[in-house]
């Protein structure tokens, strides 16, 4: 058999952790019917003054154990991946791939950062001319198009730097600036890199003039280790059912997938623009074996001229671009949309983290732009869950069970702040008025409310450590300093 016939990846489940989940989420409901039991139990022995706090408190619980029980799918069949580089078919068998990088403030994003991103898209041990790389600046900022014009003239330097010598770390700035990893000091070698360092400086210090105007931007640099181990248990989970979700960056889609079009020859021109509009040279490369051509000014003309038809706002008018085609539009949270309809129609996604961090990224620095970031992503995911979309609903009879139990988790999350507020401040406002909301240590019943709060601790603590993490670092997310 030929060697790129073998499969790129396998996957492996992992049996001790579902023993362990499956059987934590059979105790855990055991005690969650014990807490509602004793809770409708002694509901109507409420005095007037304590039936509102009570009922508050009550619900707080039943929905923070609805979105429990949703959450069991992420648990409930966790698996990892071994990929093998080594069975990729030749360099005229790999299929062409579109590196997308997005950007619009260079003040929020430092413009460095995202020349830098490019530099590394650039410079993939990928053939040349299969890989295409492209730069959205949606605020069409003039430092941007200054920064490109900075990498035009350093990737001269940079990718035959690369290529000729193997270099596994493809960010410039990660590479000058972090722990040397290549160990080859003939001498050769090191005056051509103290030569690609000083052109490097050259264009940190080209762009640095051109953000001069704006003035300098703080930032915070983060990877996924960042986000704690809750982040790694979701994507585990969903990969042990049909694939992780669509969110955010750093993700590899099938162009078929996205345009919902099948690749091939003979398809109607008119049924091709009612569903992707009018541009020639967009159709053009809906062909399989589509390559543009720029070899002369003129063709260069006309691709820029398509490009400006592309970009305008009303492109997309009379055609099914999203609704059926690229990116759905029915929500803010337009990442987290488009893959799950992905998956009602049956696309598949893997999980990949490898040990060594693909790209760095930036957070938000300020509690202003964090609160409109939270407020649109929270927005985007309620307006999904409370649609006709929505994913117990809508995906429960195109996907499996768990699979939309984990996306309506998802949907719900923002709910997450009632029983959080609840809980802030109810029981603080009945001790101090002498209103019971919970059994007496002496009463059997408060066992229900230690085992859970237990089972809940130390379930989070194997996660935490499971994934790598420390008892530090348990303690850090849950907030004990």
């Amino acid at each position: 058999m030929e060697e790129y016939s073998l499969p790129l990846h396998s996957s492996q489940v992992h049996k001790l952790s579902i023993i362990i989940n499956r059987s934590h989420v059979f105790l855990h409901c055991i005690a969650i019917a014990f807490l509602i039991y004793y809770r409708l139990s002694f509901l109507f022995q409420q005095s007037k003054t304590s039936l509102l706090p009570w009922l508050l408190v009550f619900a707080s619980e039943l929905l923070l154990s609805f979105m429990w029980f949703l959450g069991i799918a992420y648990r409930w069949r966790p698996i990892s991946r071994t990929v093998f580089p080594e069975r990729l078919p030749e360099d005229d068998k790999l299929p062409a791939i579109d590196v997308l990088i997005c950007t619009a403030d260079p003040y929020k994003e430092p413009t460095l950062e995202v020349m830098n991103t490019v530099l590394s898209a650039m410079a993939l041990d990928y053939p040349p001319q299969k890989l295409n790389v492209y730069l959205s600046d949606d605020g069409g900022s003039s430092i941007t198009l200054l920064g490109m014009r900075a990498v035009s003239k350093f990737a001269r330097w940079w990718l035959p730097f690369c290529k000729s010598h193997g270099i596994k770390k493809i960010c410039p700035d990660a590479y000058f600036s972090g722990p040397e990893e290549d160990y080859n000091h003939d001498l050769e070698f090191l005056a051509e890199k103290q030569q690609i360092q000083e052109k490097y400086e050259e264009f940190r210090e080209e762009i640095i003039q051109a953000r001069e105007k704006g003035g300098n931007v703080d930032k915070h640099t983060s990877n996924s280790k960042d986000h704690g181990s809750v982040v790694e248990i979701y994507w585990y989970g969903l990969d042990g059912l049909r694939g992780p979700v669509l969110s955010g960056t750093n993700f590899y889609m099938k162009r078929e997938s996205l345009y919902n079009y099948s690749m091939h020859k003979g398809v109607d021109l008119t049924e091709l623009k009612n569903s992707f509009g009018t541009s020639n040279e967009l159709l053009k490369s809906l062909q399989v074996n589509y390559r543009p051509s720029i070899d002369s000014r003129g063709s260069s003309s006309t691709l820029l001229q398509e490009a400006k038809v592309l970009a305008s706002c009303a492109y997309e008018n009379n055609s099914k671009w999203g609704e059926e085609a690229s990116f759905r539009y029915h929500s803010l949270v337009e990442d987290y949309f488009t893959g799950f309809k992905l998956h009602c129609q049956g696309w598949k996604s893997v999980y990949l983290t490898p040990t060594r961090p693909q790209f760095l990224g930036t957070s938000t620095t300020n509690l202003n732009d964090v609160l409109i970031q939270t407020s649109r992503w929270s927005c985007g995911l309620v307006e999904v869950g409370i649609s006709k979309f929505c994913p117990i609903i809508y995906g429960s009879l195109r996907m499996s069970i768990l699979q939309s139990m984990g996306y309506t988790e998802l949907a719900f999350f923002p709910f997450y702040c009632f029983p959080l507020w609840c809980f802030a401040t109810v029981p603080q406002l009945c001790l101090l008025n002498g209103i019971p909301m919970y059994p007496n240590v002496s009463n059997s019943f408060s066992n229900i409310f230690i085992f859970i709060f237990a089972s809940a601790l130390l379930k989070h603590l194997y996660e935490v450590l499971a994934s790598g993490g420390s008892v530090r670092t348990w303690r850090m997310n849950k907030g004990y300093g």
